[in-house]
């Protein structure tokens, strides 16, 4: 089976071509490690679909014996390898997202929840008057320390150990959820939610993720939600539409704005949500 990763010249010579390209390192658009961690650590779960389909369980610590979290802090290499995937992944959507919203009149952004700060370098090196707070676990704070520090970046970002069901840090101009709500029921996402109301006063939350859409195809809803009840505990996450994202923001008392498209390769959309006002 040919691949079709080398292009020829008229001189008979041959050389990488664009897709090719996208299999190598630190090239533009590459997903090498994206393609790693599916075929380490994703594909070896897929083995276990029969498993979740019969026990409603995760696929994921049926096979490890450990949840996602534990095993790339067991696995540091796994870890780093993941971690440059969700770079990849992201580096293709942040450009599109900074695109077509405007952080010129915010000083503060605070990520929840937001890896080794992929989003938060991406909003820092556009703005350079802007400071960042990221909120996560404390195994990937660490490896957050080590990217942001390389980045040169680290003197304007605070990075805070916790969790979005914990206390959030306060002072933000905006508050950034991205990718995060799809993985937690509703219930979850209302209770994250309403953490972000105590502390947002007048600042916008952006809630940044891919929605459901009634000319989306059953197969592929289907294998988005399948992926993550294979890979995750039973959260019950699902892909959701506006109307039932805007309805869980509703019961925390807050209120959405229409959702804007990105010029992301994966359709992210950013939906700006407020405090309710009294």
């Amino acid at each position: 089976m040919s691949l079709k990763l080398l292009a020829k010249n008229d001189s008979e010579e041959f050389s990488l071509n664009t897709v090719a390209y996208c299999l190598a390192s630190n090239t533009p658009n590459s997903i090498r490690h994206y393609l790693v961690a599916c075929a380490e650590q994703a594909y070896p779960v897929w083995g276990e679909l029969l498993y979740s389909l019969q026990q409603g369980e995760s696929a994921f610590e049926h096979l490890y014996q450990m949840s996602p979290y534990e095993y790339m802090q067991q696995y540091p290499d796994k870890a780093t390898t993941f971690d440059k995937a969700m770079l990849e992944l992201s580096s293709m959507a942040d450009n599109g997202i900074t695109e077509v919203y405007d952080f010129f009149t915010k000083n503060k952004l605070i990520d929840l929840g937001g890896g080794t700060g992929y989003f938060l370098k991406t909003v820092l090196t556009k703005y350079s008057h802007m400071q960042g707070v990221l909120l996560e676990i404390p195994a990937t704070i660490e490896r957050a320390k080590e990217e942001l520090t390389h980045s040169g970046l680290i003197s304007r970002c605070q990075l805070v150990s916790g969790g979005f069901f914990e206390d959030i840090p306060k002072g933000g101009d905006v508050y950034v959820l991205r990718n995060t709500l799809n993985d937690w029921s509703d219930e979850k996402v209302i209770e994250i939610l309403k953490n972000c109301r105590l502390v947002m006063n007048d600042a916008p939350l952006l809630i940044i993720q891919r929605l459901h859409s009634k000319h989306e195809t059953l197969l592929n809803t289907l294998l988005l939600n399948m992926n993550r009840s294979l890979m995750r505990s039973a959260t019950n996450g699902t892909v959701r539409s506006f109307e039932k994202l805007e309805a869980l923001c509703r019961a925390a008392q807050l209120v959405c704005k229409p959702p804007i498209p990105t010029h992301a390769h994966n359709e992210m959309m950013i939906i700006e949500a407020y405090c309710k006002s009294e």
